[in-house]
């Protein structure tokens, strides 16, 4: 099971990765997923994720929390609100 949860912790990793250059797959539950499954299957790697400069405190913050914090929030309805209004 080691390897099955390490393999799909990279699929998931790469998956969210696309997931910042295609506008319809969403990045975050990828990342979400990666960090679980590399945490079953490999420390390290989940340790590298929350040390991530840029996911490590939104990843911390839903270990220890369950949530997404305001800032984070405020910002991905700003970019869905500038998104639709572009579109109209």
């Amino acid at each position: 099971m080691r390897w099955l949860h390490l393999c799909l912790g990279y699929a998931s990793v790469s998956l969210a990765v696309l997931g910042l250059i295609l506008p319809l797959l969403p990045s975050t539950p990828f990342v979400l997923l990666a960090v679980w499954l590399f945490a079953r299957s490999d420390p390290q790697y989940a340790a590298r994720l929350y040390s991530h400069p840029r996911f490590g405190s939104l990843l911390s913050n839903w270990r220890d929390e369950g949530a997404i914090a305001l800032p984070a929030k405020t910002s991905a309805v700003g970019a869905l609100s500038l998104s639709y209004a572009m579109i109209l």
